[in-house]
């Protein structure tokens, strides 16, 4: 009897070892973005799109059947159903850019001008740009302007994602993460 015992606690010891280590390498292999050489994840800092201007804007926003929640990174997540006829337009943020070139994509599976897509508009002039597949939408500005970006969920549909909007002076579509080994 004693020896069963004794077994039955070794076994129970290696089994909660095993499941420490497990969650250990769990958490390591999140923020090393699947153990790719160590590196840490961080936030784009050339995102134009900047998380400070829209996370207490959204985080809790509920409307039309949708539910808005952003974690520390900025990362939004969507859920729910549009219950409107329309398409709904959840606001983002505003941003003002000089002259250039700029790249705005998105980070979002199941994105199509259809379902959701990520836009920005300047009312001044009257222009927008609409990403709606996983490609960036590059466009030039000739004069400052303020952009609004936009979620953008379609009419009934519903959503269950993620949003990692970016906007970047560049003609290539930006990251919302970069990785380094400092």
């Amino acid at each position: 009897m004693f020896k069963k015992k004794n077994l039955k606690n070794t076994l129970g010891t290696i089994g909660i070892c095993i499941l420490v280590c497990a969650a250990v390498l769990g958490i390591v292999g999140v923020v090393s973005d699947g153990f790719n050489d160590f590196e840490l994840r961080e936030v784009n800092e050339d995102n134009l799109i900047n998380v400070d201007n829209y996370v207490s804007t959204l985080d809790g926003y509920k409307e039309n059947g949708l539910k808005v929640e952003v974690n520390d990174d900025g990362v939004i997540a969507i859920t729910g159903e549009n219950e409107t006829d329309n398409d709904v337009e959840i606001e983002v943020c505003s941003v003002t850019l000089k002259a250039d070139e700029y790249t705005l994509s998105c980070e979002a599976k199941g994105i199509d001008d259809k379902t959701y897509y990520l836009k920005a508009v300047d009312s001044t002039n009257d222009k927008s740009v609409i990403v709606d597949s996983s490609k960036g939408e590059t466009f030039k500005i000739e004069a400052e302007a303020t952009y609004t970006i936009y979620i953008v969920v379609c009419d009934g549909e519903e959503i269950d994602t993620t949003f990692k909007p970016v906007l970047v002076d560049d003609d290539e579509a930006g990251k919302f993460y970069v990785f380094s080994n400092d």
